[in-house]
């Protein structure tokens, strides 16, 4: 293994491991696969893509062009345009922003929406 792929390999397990902290998660185009089991989330980076797993506290994204595919968090926070997320079980959601989709299992019948020109539907 050569220099350069021992270094991508070490940035994305880095990134893996601290999505679950308060600490911004960097940016990556393979999705990160991370446990999240009882810890909130934050991701300020744009364009992260993210795979969690478990139940999550609050998840909350500050950023653009993100795309999340959580099992569950306690709340959903998206706070910036062209995001992704997908979560099968969610309590509440908030969206500021435009061109966010955001679609969910379980939860809540309809999300908080302030802003037009996003995508908020429980999945079919």
């Amino acid at each position: 293994m050569n220099r350069a792929s021992i270094a991508t390999s070490v940035l994305v397990l880095a990134v893996a491991l601290t999505a679950c902290t308060a600490a911004p998660i960097e940016r990556v185009t393979e999705p990160a696969v991370t446990q999240c089991t009882g810890r909130d989330v934050n991701i300020s980076s744009d364009g992260a893509n993210l795979r969690l797993i478990g139940d999550c506290g609050a998840v909350t994204i500050t950023a653009h062009a993100v795309t999340v595919d959580a099992d569950s968090a306690t709340s959903l926070v998206v706070v910036g345009d062209d995001n992704r997320i997908d979560v099968d079980f969610v309590e509440r959601i908030d969206v500021s922003g435009t061109r966010n989709d955001i679609t969910w299992l379980d939860g809540p019948d309809l999300a908080a929406d302030p802003f037009p020109g996003n995508t908020l539907a429980p999945a079919k």
